[in-house]
């Protein structure tokens, strides 16, 4: 997890005599550089769910996406997300049907980067890019989902016809 780098050494005298070289050593850079964040993340509501995008990273040595998901825990002032992974995607995927979602649940969601030495934006940082979740139950069936469009701090609904449908961070 990291460059091996080997040295040896010399001592040069006020004379300029040098000495013999020592025995190799070797130490290793471990990577502790997290890869960036997560960008682009929109969740678009399915009759079962929802479909995650987002866009590449462009971290060289990005390994995985992790996607999360959880609960959210307190009343309607503070909610915190108590999650758990749920997938391990490839470096190729940029999309994911999260698809255990019933009527009528809260569910929080975020994607994160992991690289080849297992550095993870998340876990560095604890603060995931983007959250959502679904207030109240979705019929796609009966009514135009809309799309939710990641900004900064929230998830926001676009071209909905349920207002009682609310999509927030």
């Amino acid at each position: 997890m990291g460059t091996r780098y080997y040295y040896r050494v010399t001592a040069v005298d006020a004379a300029g005599n040098e000495s013999g070289r020592s025995d190799t050593v070797s130490g290793v850079h471990l990577d502790e550089t997290p890869p960036s964040a997560v960008t682009g993340l929109t969740a678009t509501p399915t009759g079962y769910g929802f479909h995650l995008t987002w866009d590449a990273n462009p971290t060289p040595d990005l390994a995985r996406y992790v996607v999360y998901a959880g609960q959210l825990l307190g009343d309607d002032e503070e909610k915190v997300c108590s999650v758990h992974q749920v997938e391990w995607l490839g470096t190729d995927t940029t999309s994911y049907d999260y698809a255990t979602l019933p009527d009528g649940e809260e569910r929080c969601l975020f994607v994160d980067a992991v690289d080849e030495h297992w550095n993870s934006h998340y876990e560095w940082t604890r603060s995931p890019p983007h959250r959502g979740r679904d207030r109240a139950g979705h019929h796609p069936e009966r009514a135009d989902p809309g799309r939710l469009t990641g900004r900064r701090d929230r998830l926001r609904r676009e071209g909905c016809r349920r207002p009682e449908l609310e999509h927030r961070a």
